[in-house]
């Protein structure tokens, strides 16, 4: 989430800087989908069990000298 100025006061007379008078809070826009935690879980399974099956194949590879 990211906070955008909605509203800006006028110049100050002597320093000519603004404030910002009203915030509004944003959606940022992502290329994903909004995930469940079911979801997630499910994702982060699949990777570790990749990695797993990944490094069970070199360690037998090794083993076997190949």
């Amino acid at each position: 989430m990211a906070w955008v100025c909605k509203e800006l006061s006028n110049p100050d007379e002597i320093t000519h800087f603004q404030t910002c008078i009203e915030w509004e809070q944003q959606q940022q826009a992502s290329i994903l989908p909004d995930l469940s935690a079911a979801d997630r879980d499910a994702i982060l399974l699949w990777i570790v069990s990749i990695f797993a099956v990944v490094y069970a194949v070199k360690r037998i590879r090794r083993m076997l000298g190949a």
